[in-house]
């Protein structure tokens, strides 16, 4: 009895707190998680939050298997972001991922059932927040395995947009992060333009505000 109590009182904390849609379910009774199972991955999604992708890595891992099949691909916050989502929108810029690392971390995911072409409420792919984040090695990994790379997203833009903003964000600022990340938003530039199918020109979209290709580039203050 008391346990039973306990996961019902950690369960309301967690409605409170986090506010999410899968708790706002769990609360109308439309999501097939019971109360024990909302805990547990609100625990997880904490433990998502953390800068240490080993953390996050063995979070996932330690994650019941069919609880991880059932959340797998359901909206997990405010955004809607799956759990592909979120590990895609988390960087470090100054730590430089291994594409191998990388491609274990997201081909657990994958081998779970992720939806690599997930949209969140704002239209974003994963692939989409990888650009934005700069992770390199995640950006590469997805495209490798058949992310969507024309598609645009809620404001109108492709993944190679995003990272082309993301660059001329960064590029004219001199500190060490800005530096760190001006380099990988080229990197995945250079690794996105060649493979990126030309859009119609009939097709809406925000256009992202590019400077004169002579002066796109030039990484010679951040080597």
């Amino acid at each position: 009895m008391t346990k039973k109590y306990g996961c019902f009182f950690a369960l309301v904390w967690c409605l409170l707190k986090l506010n999410t849609p899968m708790h706002a379910a769990a609360l109308s009774s439309k999501l097939p998680l019971t109360s024990l199972e909302v805990l547990q991955v609100s625990q997880l999604l904490l433990a998502l939050s953390d800068n240490s992708r080993e953390k996050q890595f063995e979070a996932l891992k330690a994650c019941n298997k069919k609880l991880l099949e059932k959340i797998i691909n359901m909206p997990l916050n405010n955004k809607h972001n799956t759990l592909l989502h979120i590990i895609c929108e988390r960087n470090n810029p100054f730590k430089d991922f291994k594409l191998e690392e990388e491609a274990a971390f997201i081909s657990f995911l994958f081998s779970n059932g992720s939806d690599i072409n997930a949209k969140n409420v704002s239209r974003s792919q994963p692939l989409h927040l990888a650009c934005f984040s700069g992770n390199v090695a995640i950006v590469e990994f997805l495209v490798h395995k058949g992310a969507q790379r024309a598609e645009i997203d809620g404001a109108g833009q492709t993944p190679l947009e995003i990272a082309t903003q993301r660059y001329n964000q960064h590029k004219d600022y001199k500190t060490e992060s800005d530096i760190k990340r001006a380099n990988n938003f080229k990197r995945i530039i250079d690794y996105l333009r060649p493979i990126t199918p030309v859009r119609s020109v009939h097709t809406p979209t925000r256009q992202t505000k590019v400077e004169d290709e002579d002066e796109l580039f030039p990484l010679d203050d951040l080597e």
